[in-house]
């Protein structure tokens, strides 16, 4: 007896027209009886193969849980032993063989996604999926999601202070191995439709493409730059990330073993912290809901990144202090962590993960003009590329490649006619073209178009970025010190608050000076809290104040350096520093009492040889005005409705910073909301 059929596999037995016939059948009965034992012969195999797949079906969730768990162990660095995992694995070969078996290995070819899954239900009662945004921070539903019984983390979850021993690794890696294995992608032709295509190449477009590639999309990037200047102003930053956490033990999961935790010391940085920075630091001009989302999903994504496989280690380079008498460094708050490798480390780390995942990336190519349908939605993007002008297709694009801060011309028309010659500390290549095709379409302009990350760099950097000094011309350990301009005159508050919250804003002041000019002016007990960045140029040093003036004036004769007014405001300067603690850890209210301005923390005298003055100019960073956007990352228009199929992240969204900002706020708004744009456009593009 045949087993039952599965209803979705059924057998048409044939049946011969003449079967009710018993004289027929008396004639032909052995044909018919062999008919009838060919069927069932067929129905059995039909049916054992339909019980096969229901073993398949049944049993595909364990294997792949099983294997994408290893690969989570892999990327978590969770054995203890890889040699030992290497040897089951690959047996005695060598340990890169190993290691490139485990990250090849055969893999289903379904994944168990939670998220695929719940998108699949609501499909089937006839509901839309939601995107990821402000549907869960306004009802709070997602908060404690990584509590459910389940080894994925679901891209919805953003509770930056949950412990870290509840999240786990998303399953990233296996997700983009097993699409890959599906099929590769090759370069496009004029006539293919991608799922996503996402403009610019630096942090926040590649967590972007990444993320819309990990939601089955197929990806498409466009560089500007060629390959060897590839990454945007990524690979000129730091590497610092501000994120909340609530001590030590919500980092070492994201540090790991590239840094040892003995040696430094954190305080609690609440998502109360981080927004009250904001505030403060902005005016009170940012966005609410955009800055609520970006603190609230700022260590998740950290989290998320390091399952990547982006390196991270204790920011001791920027803000960090160490405790006198111990070989201990404070970690300043907020501050505390960044890329292991800096900014050059996290372009190559989002490159080799973007290519590890068959992510098309066209370099040299400029996007120019956003292609639009007729009822509106994004279907393209025109572009300029090696060969010729032409348009590709998508189903959404995501618009990730910077401010104008490259631009002369519009830095002058948006920021002011002084800013037509400053330095440009990062790429030449963001020079705006994007932000004004996205207001030519229809975008929303939002956000302080006047304002800028400016930070004070070495006088004698060149016109733009390179990458062999990459971020090291900053020279941020002002606070420390007294400034003055040309004229010998100090024109700033230098000790107002800890430069993690100023020197974004430092730039301008020193701009506002003559030639752009200005001096740092160190002694013997402030020189050894310089960062080490510092020892990219070489200062002017002298033994005593007077010998400092001559050399001053030697090396700057042609800019009119005035040197007996430099030395009455040191005089002056010293008569009015007040008695007190000195404390580079705390903001030590050690002042100057009768100045204009005052310096309101950190006066010490200047009276100590040796004597080291470092000249500084201003570098341009990025750009503060850009496009609007809502929480899905979607860009909208002037009535805030979205533009369908039209996503943005990074330095062209505006709303996040006005006048200054608090350090690793900009690269961290480039990840999280990078992230939300690469998911909810495949997303979007999904539904189509």
């Amino acid at each position: 007896m045949a087993r039952q059929l599965h209803p979705f596999h059924p057998v048409r037995l044939p049946v011969h027209r003449h079967e009710a016939d018993d004289a027929h059948r008396q004639r032909h009965g052995h044909h018919l009886e062999r008919r009838e034992q060919q069927v069932h012969r067929l129905a059995e195999q039909v049916a054992d193969k339909d019980q096969e797949w229901r073993d398949q079906e049944r049993n595909l969730h364990t294997r792949a849980d099983r294997d994408a768990q290893r690969q989570v162990h892999l990327i978590l660095g969770r054995h203890q032993d890889r040699r030992a995992v290497r040897g089951r694995v690959a047996g005695e070969g060598d340990e890169d063989d190993a290691d490139e078996h485990l990250c090849h290995a055969k893999r289903p070819r379904r994944v168990p996604h939670r998220v695929d899954q719940k998108f699949a239900h609501q499909r089937r009662r006839g509901k839309k999926p939601h995107r990821v945004g402000m549907d869960e921070l306004q009802d709070g539903t997602h908060r404690h999601k990584h509590q459910q019984q389940s080894q994925w983390i679901d891209l919805d979850t953003s509770d930056a202070h949950a412990s870290p021993a509840k999240l786990t690794a998303p399953p990233f890696l296996f997700v983009m191995h097993l699409q890959t294995k599906q099929g590769g992608m090759t370069v496009p032709t004029t006539q293919e439709i991608f799922d996503v295509i996402v403009v610019g190449a630096g942090n926040a477009a590649l967590t972007a493409a990444l993320a819309a590639r990990a939601e089955g999309a197929r990806v498409l990037v466009l560089e500007k730059a060629t390959k060897e200047l590839r990454g945007g102003n990524t690979r000129f930053t730091g590497g610092l990330f501000r994120c909340t956490y609530n001590g030590i033990e919500d980092l070492v999961p994201i540090v790991r073993a590239h840094d040892d935790p003995k040696t430094v010391t954190v305080e609690p940085y609440t998502r109360s912290d981080y927004l009250k920075d904001i505030e403060r630091t902005t005016g009170g001009r940012a966005d609410r809901v955009l800055s609520e989302v970006l603190v609230d999903r700022s260590y998740d994504t950290v989290r998320w990144m390091a399952d990547l496989g982006v390196p991270w280690e204790f920011n001791r380079a920027v803000g960090a202090v160490t405790i006198a008498g111990a070989a201990i460094v404070k970690l300043p708050l907020g501050g505390a962590l960044r890329v292991k490798g800096e900014g050059v480390v996290l372009s190559s780390s989002l490159f080799r993960l973007a290519e590890d995942a068959e992510i098309v990336i066209l370099y040299e190519t400029q996007a120019q003009r956003i292609i639009t349908a007729a009822n509106g939605r994004v279907e393209g993007v025109e572009v300029r590329g090696p060969e010729s002008t032409r348009v590709l297709y998508c189903r959404a694009l995501v618009l990730a490649s910077g401010g104008f801060q490259a631009n002369p011309e519009m830095r002058t028309a948006y920021l002011g006619p002084n800013w037509s010659l400053v330095k440009v500390r990062g790429t030449r290549f963001n020079t705006g073209e994007m932000l004004r095709a996205a207001l030519a379409s229809g975008a929303q302009s939002y956000g302080d178009w006047s304002g800028c990350h400016a930070t004070p760099i070495d006088a004698d950097a060149p016109p733009y970025g390179e990458l062999r000094l990459t971020d090291k011309t900053n020279r941020l350990s002002y606070p420390f010190s007294v400034m003055v301009n040309l004229d010998g005159d100090r024109f700033v508050d230098e000790g107002e608050d800890f430069n993690l919250y100023t020197y974004a804003k430092m730039g301008r002041e020193i701009l506002q000076q003559r030639r752009a000019t200005a001096f740092q002016v160190f002694d013997r007990k402030t020189i050894p809290l310089l960062e080490t960045r510092y020892k990219t140029s070489t200062p002017v040093v002298a033994e005593s104040l007077s010998e400092l003036a001559d050399r001053i004036e030697e090396r700057y004769r042609s800019l009119g350096f005035r040197k007996a007014n430099f030395l009455r405001t040191l005089e002056a300067y010293n008569a009015a520093v007040q008695d007190g603690v000195f404390n580079p850890d705390i903001l030590d209210g050690k002042r100057t009492v009768g100045l204009q301005p005052e310096k309101t923390n950190w006066a010490t005298r200047i009276d100590e040889p040796p004597f080291h003055v470092y000249p500084v100019t201003v570098g341009i960073t990025f750009t503060f005005g850009g496009i609007r956007i809502n929480a899905d990352a979607a860009v909208v228009d002037y009535l805030d409705r979205p533009i369908p199929g039209l996503f943005a992240t990074g330095e062209m969204t505006g709303g996040f910073f006005a006048l200054n900002y608090p350090g690793g706020a900009g690269l961290m708004r480039g990840a999280v909301f990078g992230r939300l744009a690469g998911t909810n456009a495949a997303r979007f593009a999904r539904e189509l």
